[in-house]
């Protein structure tokens, strides 16, 4: 699956200038490798979570800034050991027993069932997530970006 990121710059923060689809929405879901296996057993907690290596994107990402989030209305903070710049890098450093991590839930699934990572059940529900197409209505959309728009659409 291919993902791509078109950012075209806003000049006014007013929000009734934008229009937002949503495209898709998603849960990500905790996940490990072998050598964690036996924590899949149980339900677990995100206290305890505190004391295994966590694989985890880098500071600066909206991604990292949700799960900073997450963690602290729980009361536990978060401190990735390892950081990757981005969601694809997560899974081989997953797979190969570096640690535990979040992971889009339909991206791990197929990883899943081949028995390469293992989905922990987390105690505390984890927030869905959103892919959204945003439009400016005062800015004229070039013929390129209409046709990425109905490409992606």
């Amino acid at each position: 699956m291919r993902w791509i990121s078109l950012l075209s710059p806003l000049r006014s923060p007013s929000a009734n200038l934008y229009r937002k689809k949503v495209l898709l929405r998603y849960r990500e879901i905790l996940v490990c490798g072998s050598k964690y296996k036996d924590l899949t057993t149980a339900p677990i907690s995100i206290h305890e979570l505190q004391d295994l290596p966590f694989v985890g994107l880098a500071e600066g990402t909206s991604t990292r800034e949700m799960y900073m989030n997450y963690f602290m209305e729980n009361r536990v903070s978060f401190h990735p050991d390892i950081e990757a710049a981005t969601t694809d890098q997560v899974l081989p450093m997953i797979v190969h027993n570096l640690g535990i991590g979040f992971y889009p839930e339909p991206l791990a699934r197929e990883v899943i069932n081949d028995g390469k990572i293992f989905a922990l059940q987390l105690k505390e529900p984890l927030p869905q997530r959103e892919v959204c197409l945003v439009t400016n209505s005062s800015t004229a959309m070039s013929t390129a970006v209409k046709k990425a728009i109905e490409f992606i659409v």
